[in-house]
């Protein structure tokens, strides 16, 4: 998932230590998706990112929607409603309008 859809809750240069090694924020990582599933705090999601969220596996959103609403991520867990929303919508079979005889 492209970073543009994460935001930032600290500023670059912010050192985070964790018991899966430090790291030094410079930027929104490549994979801040994976970094968001492992539980990084400093790292929120965009409003736009219900979309491609959707694409996403629903176990997967699930998932993530139970770790935010544990972290108190409020606006997360909203946002990845609307993701499985759209998703439940997206995969409800289309039912073809019959032709009027």
């Amino acid at each position: 998932m492209d970073k543009k859809y994460f935001k930032l809750r600290v500023k670059t240069g912010t050192k985070i230590i964790s018991t899966k090694g430090d790291y030094i924020v410079s930027d929104i990582p490549d994979n801040a998706l994976e970094f968001l599933e492992k539980g990084a705090s400093w790292l929120v999601l965009a409003k736009e990112a219900d979309v491609p969220l959707s694409k996403l596996e629903e176990p997967r959103l699930r998932k993530l929607k139970s770790l935010r609403a544990t972290q108190g991520f409020s606006e997360d867990v909203i946002i990845i409603s609307r993701a499985l929303e759209l998703k439940q919508k997206g995969d409800k079979p289309k039912v073809e309008a019959k032709p009027e005889k």
